[in-house]
């Protein structure tokens, strides 16, 4: 399965584009995830070191750019998909700074 074309798909249809470097880091964590979930079980110390290890930066920058896609999303993105894959409606209170 082609799953970076299919999380840029999504990603693209959730209402963020490519100029997003947190999109570069989403695609990239989640197709390592598909292959080895237990990266999930410490994002902070796991999932984003990876990434920042492949991307040659920092894991606060990997935090900063994911974070910021995520509240792209969030404020601006196409909230009935939105609903549709969390299956149920999503609050559409904006969320405090910093709390996610």
């Amino acid at each position: 399965m082609n799953y970076e074309r299919e999380i840029s798909n999504l990603l693209r249809r959730l209402g963020v584009n490519n100029s997003y470097v947190g999109v570069r880091y989403t695609i990239y964590g989640v197709t390592r995830t598909a292959h080895d979930p237990t990266l999930l079980a410490y994002i902070s110390k796991g999932l984003y070191v990876d990434i920042a290890v492949h991307y040659q930066t920092s894991t606060g920058c990997v935090e900063r750019n994911i974070r910021t896609l995520i509240n792209t999303i969030w404020l601006h993105g196409d909230r009935k998909l939105l609903n549709e894959i969390f299956n149920f409606e999503l609050s559409q209170k904006t969320p405090q700074r910093g709390i996610y």
